[in-house]
């Protein structure tokens, strides 16, 4: 298998490098080792070498690469996660939304209590 290594431009380079620091910067830590990979790629580092720099596994320091390759930077950024699902249903879930309301609008300076009556959905 032939090592993937990516060629940039000069400036698209440094673009890459601010925007790793920016990343970690902001507390996208995930986003700022992805960004690292690319850059560290095209300065001739294989996958191999990067999943032990990184520590990350080679296969989705692998999967970033090719992330680049077809999406740009885009490909790095986080996505969305679907997460748990959720077990309430959609009336469920608006009934919550409006409960909350009540409770936000009633602490201006006052303690707010609801009952159990009104979280039973």
């Amino acid at each position: 298998m032939l090592a993937r290594l990516l060629r940039l431009h000069p400036s698209t380079y440094k673009r890459l490098a601010r925007l790793r620091k920016e990343a970690e910067r902001d507390g996208a830590y995930r986003v700022a080792k992805r960004l690292q990979a690319v850059v560290l790629n095209s300065e001739g580092q294989t996958s191999g070498e990067l999943a032990r720099i990184l520590k990350a596994p080679r296969s989705k320091v692998s999967e970033w690469l090719q992330r680049y390759q077809t999406d740009g930077v885009d490909g790095l950024l986080e996505g969305y996660r679907s997460g748990r699902p959720s077990e309430l249903t959609e009336k469920q879930q608006q009934q919550l939304g409006d409960i909350q309301a009540r409770i936000i609008k009633g602490t201006s300076g006052k303690r707010s209590q609801v009952g159990t009556d009104q979280l039973r959905v």
